[in-house]
């Protein structure tokens, strides 16, 4: 694993975890640096909408890069879109959403929320401990904060809240962003409450800097249009323009087609709640990954040094004594993050009786 507070920027972005930054700029990129290298804390958030009872696999990138941050001691803040679910994020659908009953967001938000108190205990638990006591090393952690964003909204009269936050949102800047032109280029258009999608997104990272000073915020390449209003929203309620956004690559499957909710296949084995999919299915869709893709997704699934994947991918990739090495490798580090000891040890156990031929041990 590799924790230098130093370059904690730099790593995220050799190892494809961050594929860019809004503003972009050489500049932008030099503060970031500098904040990171500073012994203060900063707070990052990241949000997932309550749209399913389980994340997946395309949600990954962006939950290992704030794993990161926690290790390096700064607050990772967890938004889970309770009021956003009921409004709709248009990226990468081409018809509106249906409505979602209040009861199954609620239960949604709950199987999200212990999904990732999972994911943030098993990264200590398995990987972050072991490596402080190899290294001599110790990071004083902070808890993430995994908070609803029906927390705010639910204190908020409607009046008020277009009153003070619609009039410091231009619609050239909405209408912009890309999902929104294509979709209002279709035959259905789009309606009111997923068009407004990006103003209640930016007023949830305007509330966290207000309550927590959240100056970043994690999302994934679609979301970048969001990301945009809100720090533009930011620095026209609050006067400042030091927020960053960090941007995740998009995870795509051997069609290049994004890893998501609504992708054909994914539901079938890229699911995080173990009663969506087994650890074993989870284990072998990273098993099955592609040559072409395995030191991708060695270093943005895995915490392995990079200097060991270097090495892996150059004396063992294509070993013919033992051709899934590397594949075995992958799914191990990512189900032993998802799934604990005890869900990789069930995946590895089905894996040996169902393969008795293949290799099934580190």
């Amino acid at each position: 694993m590799s924790h230098n507070k130093l370059c904690l920027f730099d790593r995220l972005l050799r190892r494809g975890l961050i594929s860019g930054i809004y503003p972009e700029s050489g500049e932008c990129r030099d503060k970031l640096r500098q904040l990171l290298a500073n012994q203060y804390p900063v707070t990052v958030y990241t949000g997932f909408d309550a749209t399913s009872n389980s994340l997946h696999v395309g949600n990954l990138a962006t939950i290992i890069s704030s794993l990161y941050f926690h290790g390096h001691g700064h607050q990772v803040i967890c938004v889970v879109g309770d009021a956003t679910a009921r409004v709709g994020d248009p990226s990468g659908h081409t018809r509106d959403r249906k409505s979602i009953d209040k009861s199954v967001i609620s239960n949604n938000s709950d199987s999200i929320e212990r999904t990732l108190r999972n994911l943030f205990d098993n990264y200590r638990t398995c990987f972050l401990v072991g490596h402080q006591q190899a290294t001599n090393q110790h990071v004083e952690l902070k808890p993430p904060i995994i908070v609803r964003n029906s927390e705010w909204y639910n204190e908020m009269n409607l009046i008020d809240f277009v009153d003070g936050v619609f009039r410091d949102v231009r619609v050239g800047g909405l209408l912009h962003k890309k999902s929104i032109q294509e979709r209002l280029k279709t035959r259905e258009g789009m309606n009111m409450a997923e068009f407004s999608y990006q103003i209640f997104q930016a007023f949830d990272w305007l509330e966290l800097r207000k309550r927590h000073d959240c100056l970043i915020q994690i999302g994934g390449n679609d979301q970048q249009g969001n990301i945009y209003t809100g720090h533009d929203l930011i620095k026209k309620r609050l006067g400042k323009s030091d927020s960053i956004g960090l941007l995740a690559p998009l995870i795509t499957n051997a069609k290049g087609k994004k890893l998501g909710k609504t992708t054909e296949g994914a539901k079938a084995d890229t699911w995080l709640n173990p009663k969506q999919t087994v650890p074993y299915d989870l284990y072998q869709f990273f098993h099955r990954t592609p040559d072409n893709d395995v030191e991708k997704f060695l270093k943005i699934f895995s915490f392995y040094e990079e200097s060991y994947i270097d090495e892996l991918i150059k004396t063992r990739l294509r070993d013919k004594s033992d051709i899934w090495y590397c594949q075995r490798k992958l799914a191990e580090h990512a189900c032993l993050l998802i799934h604990g000891q005890e869900g990789l040890s069930e995946a590895k156990r089905i894996t040996e009786c169902l393969f008795p031929t293949n290799k099934n041990k580190s």
